[in-house]
């Protein structure tokens, strides 16, 4: 549903602009029975189906910047609904576990380099779904072969996948399974502020069991980075003109001759400031050691002109004093081809050397 306001706001409208208004029609008040979880519906519609086809069209009126669809019970007697499946047979209804047409089961992989426990847990969590959605004994043993199945394909050993399932179906032994990995904790009462954190890796588990028993330090398996990270970025880049908080290169046009500098605003602003520093008359300008205006000097002595759109940036730090460390470090390492009056920060010579090996682009 998207940000965390996503579900709360869908709500109010649903209940505001739909369900009041049918509540207050005289017509179908009296129909409308509906149980909703967010924007999805389930109904047992006892009127004909004119009658529901009816009610539809009125429904698609009351707001329509929201499209209503609807699926009717199959001719098999089988609707889905979320994920279960609903099978009618004579009066009674039973219910499974339903899946997509496009559902892949895929899963962790019993090769991959996890920790044991979040492999375990795929195998948990499906069988505990199936005896909640299962209505029968028949149904779930289905489900129950499923799930075997799908974690035989993913490399899971049958052993394995039986005595997991087997731990969860007794319910003596249905804690059991957290005790499958030694390194297993009870996330409810892990002091996170006090755990180590670490990629896991399965030649590392010895430390990790060590750091428990010896130090009562709780493992957190952070996540690594992934190939679909490196070939797909999520977030979308951050717009060049709107960033704050850097330091920047204002490149001359004539290279390799640059100004570098820093700010705490957008970035669109601090250019829009030094374009005006460089408008009208320039010959009486002098240099400022306490307010760097070598951006306009150079263009008065010079005659160049500073290519803004082509504006870089060098470095993110929120930190004003660390930002102008920074800033310092750039000017350093370019001071042949800088045009700034003020070098920024003065920083020991004692780190010139170190300073001056630093790749910084």
């Amino acid at each position: 549903m998207g940000g965390p306001l996503s579900r709360l706001l869908a709500d109010l409208l649903i209940e505001n602009k739909i369900e009041a208004k049918i509540k207050a029609d005289r017509k179908w008040k009296k129909s409308f029975n509906w149980v909703r979880l967010i924007d999805d519906t389930f109904m047992n519609w006892k009127d004909s189906e004119e009658k529901l086809d009816e009610f539809f069209t009125y429904l698609n009126t009351l707001y329509p910047p929201i499209k209503w669809t609807m699926e009717k019970e199959a001719n098999d007697g089988r609707f889905n609904i979320f994920d279960i499946q609903l099978i009618r047979i004579g009066d009674n209804v039973e219910t499974t576990v339903y899946r997509k047409p496009s559902a892949s089961d895929r899963y962790l992989h019993f090769t991959s380099e996890q920790a044991w426990h979040e492999k375990a847990a795929a195998i948990h969590t499906l069988t505990l779904r199936a005896q909640n959605y299962c209505s029968n004994a028949e149904l779930l043993q289905q489900e129950l072969e499923h799930i075997t199945q799908v974690f035989l394909d993913n490399g899971y050993p049958l052993s394995t996948i039986q005595r997991i399932i087997h731990m969860k179906s007794h319910s003596r032994e249905a804690n059991a399974i957290e005790q499958l990995d030694e390194n297993s904790v009870d996330e409810s009462k892990i002091d996170y502020a006090q755990s180590f954190y670490a990629p896991y890796h399965p030649h590392a588990r010895k430390l990790f069991c060590d750091l428990k028993k010896k130090f009562n330090i709780n493992s957190v398996f952070k996540k690594t980075t992934t190939l679909g990270n490196i070939l797909f970025k999520r977030r979308p880049k951050k717009d060049l003109w709107n960033s704050t908080h850097i330091v920047y290169s204002v490149p001359c046009q004539e290279p390799p001759d640059q100004y570098i500098g820093q700010t705490k605003r957008k970035l669109k602003v601090r250019m829009r400031e030094h374009e005006r520093s460089c408008e009208g008359d320039l010959s009486d300008i002098q240099p400022n050691s306490s307010n760097d205006n070598g951006i306009p000097y150079h263009c008065a002595t010079t005659g160049h002109k500073f290519l803004f759109e082509q504006t870089k940036i060098l470095a993110r730090e929120p930190n004003n004093y660390r930002r102008r460390i920074i800033e310092s470090i750039h000017i350093l390492n370019k001071k042949d081809t800088c045009v700034n009056i003020i070098s920024g920060l003065e920083i020991d010579k004692s780190w010139n050397p170190i300073l001056k090996e630093l790749s910084l682009g």
